[in-house]
C-alpha cells in the first residue's frame, strides 16, 4: 500500500506540468489560433508552462503550510561549491555529447531530432531564456526539489537519486534526449545530496543547456576554409567528460555540506509509510 501511494504521488507530480502544456494548447485551439501558431511559438509555450509549473509548486507548498525553502532545498552554498558545479556542467555536456554520438541517438528518433533542431533555430535570446534558464529552473524545482524530496523520504538515498534521474530522462519522452538527460538527472541528484542545496543543480543545468544551444548555433559552413582539427570521436567526449566529472565530484565531496542530517529528513523517517 505504501508503494502504491508513492507511485500515485509520483504520477500526479509528473503529470501536472504536462497537463499545463496540454491546457495551454487546448486554449489556443478553442480560440482558433491553430497548429501553425503553436508550432511557431513553441518556445513561448515552453517558457510560460515552466513558469506556471514553478508557481503551482510554490502555491501547493504554501497551501500545505510547508516551507518552500526547506522543501525545495533553497539553502545557500559556498562560492567554491558553486564554482565546482559550473565545472560539472561543462563535464556533463561532454558526457551528453559522448552518449548521443556513441549510441547514434538522433538516427533512432529522427522526428524528435528535427523537433529539437526547430527549437534552437528560434531567436537566440528566446532559446537562451526559455531553454537555457527558465526550463532548468522549472525542471530542477520539479525533479531535484519536489520529486527527490518525495523519494528521499520514502526510499534509501541511492534508490531515490537513481529513480528521479531515470524519471527525468523518461519525462522528455524521446530517444534523443532520454539517455543523456537520465544520466544528467542522476548527476544532479548526487550534487544535491552532497550540497543539501538545489542551487548548484540549477547552475549545472543552466550551463549544460546553454552550452547545447550555443554549440547548435555553429554552422558547419562557417568553418569552411579554416584549419580545424579532425572531429573527435564520441568515445573521446564520453571518456574525457566522465574523467573530468569524476574528479570534480570528488572535489565537491571534499566540500560537502557539514550538516550530518539531510534537512529534508529532520522531521521525517525514510521508512515512514505515512509520507
Amino acid at each position: 500500500m505504501r508503494f502504491l501511494k508513492l507511485i500515485l504521488k509520483i504520477s500526479l507530480l509528473l503529470i501536472f506540468p504536462l497537463a499545463i502544456q496540454v491546457a495551454m494548447v487546448s486554449i489556443f485551439a478553442i480560440l482558433g489560433v491553430g497548429d501553425t501558431f503553436v508550432e511557431s511559438n513553441l518556445l513561448f509555450l515552453l517558457l510560460i508552462s515552466n513558469a506556471m509549473t514553478c508557481i503551482v509548486l510554490f502555491a501547493m507548498t504554501k497551501v500545505m503550510r510547508r516551507s518552500i525553502r526547506e522543501d525545495y532545498r533553497l539553502f545557500s552554498v559556498t562560492y567554491k561549491q558553486l564554482s565546482l558545479a559550473i565545472g560539472i556542467g561543462f563535464s556533463a555536456m561532454f558526457v551528453s555529447l559522448g552518449i548521443s554520438g556513441f549510441f547514434k541517438l538522433q538516427s533512432l528518433d529522427p522526428e524528435a531530432a528535427q523537433s529539437l533542431e526547430s527549437l534552437v533555430n528560434a531567436p537566440l535570446w528566446l532559446s537562451l531564456l526559455a531553454v537555457g534558464i527558465i526550463a532548468p529552473i522549472g525542471e530542477e524545482l520539479l525533479f531535484r526539489g519536489a520529486l527527490l524530496r518525495l523519494l528521499r523520504i520514502n526510499l534509501p538515498t541511492a534508490w531515490a537519486v537513481v529513480l528521479q534521474g531515470l524519471l527525468f530522462g523518461i519525462y522528455h519522452m524521446n530517444l534523443v534526449q532520454a539517455p543523456p538527460t537520465a544520466v544528467l538527472g542522476i548527476i544532479l541528484g548526487v550534487v544535491v545530496m552532497l550540497t543539501h542545496s538545489i542551487w548548484p543543480a540549477i547552475a549545472i543545468h543552466i550551463v549544460n543547456n546553454t552550452l547545447a544551444i550555443l554549440l547548435s548555433q555553429i554552422e558547419p559552413e562557417s568553418l569552411e576554409g579554416t584549419t580545424m582539427p579532425p572531429e573527435p570521436s564520441p568515445l573521446y567526449f564520453l571518456i574525457v567528460g566522465s574523467m573530468a566529472l569524476f574528479f570534480v565530484l570528488i572535489m565537491l565531496k571534499q566540500l560537502k555540506n557539514q550538516q550530518s542530517i539531510d534537512p529534508i529528513l529532520k522531521n521525517h523517517n525514510p521508512l515512514n509509510a505515512s509520507e
